[in-house]
């Protein structure tokens, strides 16, 4: 939690792209929300979900196709 809370703040003034790299990336996110284990064979709508609904498009402004597609796209993603 103190390593995310660094990168939150770090973070908190960049551009949104930056930071959405930054916490996709962040090992705590990885973890909590089944990021890591997510593959191209079974990929976990967890994160992908998570990051639209509070990070970019807010509830109510997405599909699950979206959900979906975007899960697909970060399936593979790996602790550092």
């Amino acid at each position: 939690v103190y390593w995310q809370n660094l990168t939150w703040r770090r973070m908190a003034m960049t551009d949104l792209r930056s930071m959405l790299l930054q916490v996709t990336t962040d090992p705590a996110m990885l973890r909590y929300l089944d990021l890591a284990t997510s593959t191209g064979q079974n990929p976990n709508e967890n994160y992908s979900r998570e990051l639209m609904e509070l990070f970019t498009m807010g509830a109510g402004n997405y599909t699950e196709d979206d959900v979906r597609e975007s899960a697909k796209a970060l399936a593979g993603w790996q602790l550092p």
